[in-house]
């Protein structure tokens, strides 16, 4: 049995053990779809404001990553 073999097998218990996470994933995913088509408006504005929040704390964390590289090269 290779490693390849053995990883997929622990990815493969790992999911039927967790089946319902997977689950609930896709429930969300169709629960999400079904409000953009409904509330188009909605959805395109919290979808901006989600991106903005993601981008700020990427800059954030971009940032810190940068200051604490240069501070290790003195």
């Amino acid at each position: 049995m290779g490693y390849s073999s053995r990883r997929s097998g622990s990815v493969l218990s790992a999911l039927s053990e967790n089946w319902w996470a997977l689950a609930l994933r896709g429930l969300f995913a169709v629960l999400f779809g079904l409000v953009a088509l409904i509330l188009p408006g909605i959805t395109l504005s919290v979808l901006v404001l989600v991106f903005g929040a993601y981008a700020l704390v990427d800059g954030i964390f971009a940032a810190v990553a940068g200051l604490r590289g240069i501070g290790g090269r003195r």
